[in-house]
């Protein structure tokens, strides 16, 4: 509504209200517009907005990579068991496409492509899965690994195991395996702990 009318709704300057405006504004929360016909609007929280604020506070509160890939392995056998049994056509056939770009060599040499093709999987099969809540939390945890140093994040990340393993998941998603693609996430998530208690990262927090 406008500014006049929730001054007058509520008994406060027009200073005092702006000052939790500008908050909610910068949280994604409200859309103020100006102007003559301007006023106060609720927005639709960004999932962006949001998963950068988790991700402060975690590595705020110091949470090491070990438990980060924890709790992104359950989720992640999850979502991906839900993608398997999803029956959203359109869904399965951005898989398919994306499939074709996972193959591509450059994956193994050109890191940005494979962390834009890596959150573009995370973004098909969520999408299939239709589970916010794990979603979010998976796109917590991959911006904590991609925010890292290039020198401590585990082999799988490095190419080769990484294209072997998602494109195997997403054949078993097309294939409506919910099992195998259980079993699939399961060995990827034990071969980056390996790799991280290889490098001696497995419990860092990723702001040391």
């Amino acid at each position: 509504g406008c500014q006049e009318d929730l001054v007058q709704l509520l008994g406060v300057g027009r200073v005092t209200l702006k000052q939790p405006a500008r908050i909610l504004e910068h949280e994604g929360l409200l859309d103020v517009r100006r102007g003559v016909s301007g006023g106060y609007y609720g927005a639709r929280p960004d999932i962006g907005a949001v998963e950068r604020a988790v991700a402060i506070y975690l590595r705020v509160k110091q949470s090491g990579f070990g438990e980060a890939l924890e709790v992104a392995g359950v989720l992640t056998c999850e979502i991906l068991r839900r993608a398997a049994l999803s029956e959203d056509e359109a869904g399965r056939a951005k898989l398919r496409a994306l499939m074709d770009r996972i193959a591509e060599p450059r994956v193994l040499t050109e890191r940005p492509y494979l962390e834009q093709l890596e959150r573009e999987f995370t973004d098909v099969v969520c999408e299939l899965a239709n589970t916010p809540l794990g979603e979010l939390m998976l796109r917590v945890t991959m911006r904590m690994f991609f925010d890292a140093p290039f020198e401590i994040l585990p082999d799988p990340f490095h190419g080769v195991t990484w294209q072997r393993m998602r494109l195997n998941e997403c054949r078993a998603i097309l294939a409506h395996d919910a099992d195998f693609v259980q079993i699939l996430a399961r060995e990827f998530g034990r071969i980056l702990k390996t790799g991280l208690e290889a490098t001696g990262h497995a419990g860092r927090s990723p702001v040391a």
